[in-house]
């Protein structure tokens, strides 16, 4: 496997006794939910539990108003309760016959616990979707469906994990017509042996199956969708996909004597084809507001765009301040924002207020957390309220996200239940709570959540101590 040669440090002025000789174990220390570690010439561990930023960008809030962790500090200094779990385990033999990757693993995944009552199933016992053996050398990486052409499916990566040579064997109950090697794009690659793998390698296979069941959750609860997603600063594109997109462009415009000129901009992102699809394409300007057209039909090709000009008319007596012509087109949204000119500048057009400003809960037990979000635009908005908190108490929200609906100029009150596990630690956590529609985004002051107990087993920050 190698060579190790070790250097025996200098003498020093006291004669030292003799080495004991080595015994053939090994002794590791598991952590869960700790960035890094490091271990010093004198051979002790030391373990990394946070990390933090106080410059820009991360350590900064930089859209106003300024947001911070219940003690006015910034969300970075992390100054809530924290809890790290650490293992200590031991072996005969070296890392390998310890298993410590894949022992290492289990112990930063846990599984996932469902509690049902009791009852005649037709399910067995068990079941593996997937097993991969040897289990103690292979691990199966990531599962996801195969992307590209080649008909329905699974792209699995494996890893090996004691530095030898392995042969993989995988099990499910999914019919498998064949196993062909991959790239990371999952596309077929030309290799006689697909499961055979190399010392710490990682490989990809594509298991050629039948049709594959359908998702649970095919498309996000709030419809249509704001094509214009990543303005919500929320995370990836919305389930499903993006198919397509509509985009107004310009997207803001201030209202004047002349009529306003944008398009609609309708765009294909399927690889360029020989297929199409339609789409009813709407359009819904302000109450007394006229559009050259709020209703059309359009064939895009796969790959393709098609542009349609918009003109909307502003009456005379439209109020100062925002308002939203919407257009729509199979599920997607997008919206022309008009300033009318008024006095002063327009507001903005979300904010987040509390309602319930501390929560107060034991393990086990419920509570709710109450919210008022305001509209100052002169037409409704429609999407979601969120829930941001931090890692170890993501298991205390029921909902991460409700819809949410504000009419014009109106407030609207959303609520979002907190149940912490009857094992949550004691401690003091917080949550956020953030509105997005139609490209606007507001956050709620942070919300402490302290859940009862006896003393902590573990530190709380207060005050300059950590």
């Amino acid at each position: 496997d190698g060579r190790v040669d070790v250097l025996d440090p200098a003498p020093g002025p006291e004669p030292r006794a003799p080495f004991e000789p080595f015994e053939d174990r090994t002794v590791a220390l598991l952590v869960r939910g700790t960035p890094g570690f490091a271990v010093d010439t004198r051979g002790r561990l030391h373990s990394s539990l946070m990390r933090s930023c106080t410059g820009r960008p991360s350590g900064e809030w930089m859209d106003p108003p300024r947001r911070t962790a219940p003690d006015g500090t910034s969300f970075q200094l992390q100054h809530w309760t924290h809890v790290f779990e650490h293992a200590l385990v031991a072996s005969p033999g070296d890392w390998r016959a310890a298993d410590l990757v894949r022992r290492g693993r289990e112990f930063n995944q846990p599984p996932t616990a469902v509690t049902a009552a009791p009852h005649a199933g037709t399910a067995p016992g068990t079941r593996a979707l997937l097993a991969v053996e040897p289990a103690d050398r292979v691990l199966v990486e990531t599962v996801q469906r195969a992307a590209g052409a080649g008909g329905p499916a699974l792209s699995v990566r494996l890893s090996e994990t004691h530095g030898r040579p392995a042969r993989a064997t995988l099990t499910t109950p999914v019919p498998v017509h064949a196993v062909t090697a991959a790239d990371l794009l999952d596309v077929e690659r030309a290799d006689p042996h697909p499961l055979t793998l190399r010392p710490n390698a990682y490989t990809t296979v594509r298991l050629a199956t039948g049709p594959l069941p359908g998702l649970a959750h095919r498309s996000e609860d709030v419809r249509p969708g704001f094509s214009r997603y990543w303005l919500h600063n929320t995370g990836t594109a919305p389930l499903g996909g993006a198919p397509h997109s509509l985009t107004v462009s310009p997207a803001a415009l201030t209202a004047g004597s002349a009529p306003l000129r944008t398009e609609a901009v309708l765009t294909s992102n399927v690889p360029a084809g020989p297929g199409a699809q339609t789409h009813a394409l709407t359009v819904t300007p302000p109450e007394g507001w006229h559009a050259s057209w709020t209703a059309d039909t359009v064939r895009l090709a796969d790959g393709g765009h098609v542009r349609l000009p918009l003109v909307v008319d502003v009456p005379e007596d439209a109020a100062p301040g925002d308002h939203l012509v919407r257009v729509a087109a199979s599920g997607v949204e997008d919206c022309l924002t008009v300033t009318v000119p008024g006095s002063g500048e327009p507001p903005a057009g979300l904010s987040v207020d509390l309602v319930t400003a501390r929560v107060v809960v034991a393990p086990g037990g419920a509570a709710e957390v109450r919210a008022r979000v305001r509209n100052t635009l002169h037409s409704p908005l429609h999407g979601e309220a969120l829930v941001s908190s931090p890692y170890g108490s993501r298991g205390m929200i029921v909902e991460r996200a409700v819809p949410l609906r504000v009419p014009a100029r109106g407030e609207t009150e959303i609520v979002f239940g907190v149940r912490p596990p009857a094992d949550t630690p004691p401690g003091v956590y917080w949550m956020v709570i953030k509105a997005v529609c139609q490209g606007r985004f507001a956050y709620g002051p942070a919300v402490p959540v302290t859940v009862r107990g006896g003393p902590a087993p573990h530190a709380v920050h207060e005050g300059t101590s950590r």
